[in-house]
């Protein structure tokens, strides 16, 4: 049975920034899953892969990825209109963004460098 995936890809115009996503089945929703898998992922790219800025990007329809990456501490910086056709219609996105110093300096006690 599949839960979820999460990935990461590295810009391939920027090594040090990367861009993260993540699905998760709809019976293993609101048991932190989520939460937990996107946090590893993070701390990850940061610490492992040494990353310096990672973006994810959600429909802004999507209360439950929203509430995730703002949960997070993450940073909307981005708010895309109609930029995706989605399910037979326009749909709009947002852009989130951390850097590795914001997230260490709110992990940094289970975190080590």
């Amino acid at each position: 049975m599949l839960v979820g995936d999460c990935y990461f890809t590295i810009n391939e115009h920027d090594e040090r920034q990367a861009e993260i996503g993540y699905t998760l089945s709809r019976a293993h929703q609101g048991q932190g899953f989520a939460t937990e898998a996107v946090s590893c992922l993070l701390t990850y790219a940061f610490v492992t892969c040494n990353l310096h800025r990672i973006i994810a990007i959600t429909d802004c329809e999507n209360a439950a990825s929203v509430a995730l990456l703002e949960r997070l501490g993450m940073r909307r910086e981005g708010h895309f209109l109609q930029n995706v056709w989605f399910k037979g219609k326009w749909g709009d996105e947002y852009l989130y963004a951390i850097l590795k110093e914001e997230w260490l300096n709110k992990h940094g006690s289970i975190v080590q460098e």
